[in-house]
């Protein structure tokens, strides 16, 4: 049997990130949680780590620029792209919402279900505690406690869910990005992403995109960054549909450069 792989991710354990990569690795992989997206990706450059699991896109705010930069600082690559459906759940060891006088939660994950709390334990008390794994340990053992943490941690501690979907807004849509010190191969559903700057002249940022225009690559997105320790330059971040070792994207990126 091969080796489970090292598997890198930022954020608390059982916090969203943890999740996202048990969603991609499941059981082929040991997990291991770190502070900062420049530990992850040093992990992985020395390789201690195979890949790294990180917040990509969100949907109000499109891609992550924290991300974003700390690729810019670091020679690895997105090895793939999924998308997440983030659901706090509120969940306890009896199943019975009657029984509740207790709510475990932590600050923003409470903030975020505050409304709902609010109206269906109204004569519940809502204890701050530092962790969502914190919060999962008191439910387990208070039979009238119960608490807020990401469903799919849920079911391993034995907790029953009273409600799937907690969160005031809905459910949280996220892009997470699967990231390695090599390119994927081809699967014939290729994106590949650029981070490129052009000169402030007239026509700069046209002539960039006229060399994939001509090939027939499409552009599915491109925004503005502002450039890391420089005032009032600034970066773009791009996404064109095919793999960087097609032969239409190579001749593209070549003059681009």
């Amino acid at each position: 049997f091969a080796e489970p792989t090292p598997v890198v991710y930022v954020g608390p354990e059982e916090g969203p990130s943890h999740a996202a990569a048990r969603q991609r690795f499941a059981a082929h992989a040991v997990y291991q949680s770190v502070a900062a997206l420049d530990v992850a990706f040093e992990s992985v450059v020395r390789g201690q780590h195979a890949v790294a699991v990180v917040p990509y896109e969100t949907r109000p705010y499109g891609p992550v620029d924290a991300t974003i930069r700390a690729l810019i600082l670091q020679d690895l690559r997105i090895v793939a792209c999924f998308d997440v459906q983030e659901r706090l759940c509120i969940a306890s060891k009896n199943g019975n919402q009657k029984d509740i006088d207790h709510v475990f939660a932590t600050t923003s994950d409470h903030a975020a279900c505050r409304e709902f709390v609010a109206r269906e334990f109204p004569n519940a008390k809502v204890v701050d505690v530092r962790s969502l794994v914190h919060a999962a340990e008191m439910a387990e053992s208070d039979h009238g406690g119960a608490a807020v943490l990401l469903e799919t941690f849920a079911a391993g501690r034995g907790l029953t869910v009273l409600f799937p979907n907690a969160r005031d807004t809905g459910v949280e849509h996220v892009r997470y990005a699967v990231v390695g010190p090599r390119g994927a191969p081809r699967t014939g559903r290729d994106l590949t992403a650029l981070v490129f700057s052009v000169s402030d002249t007239p026509g700069a940022l046209q002539g960039i995109l006229s060399k994939f225009a001509e090939r027939d690559i499409n552009l599915t997105k491109i925004e503005s960054r502002p450039s890391p320790g420089e005032t009032w330059v600034y970066l773009f971040f791009m996404e064109i549909e095919g793999h960087a070792t097609d032969r239409s994207v190579v001749l593209a990126l070549e003059e681009v450069k």
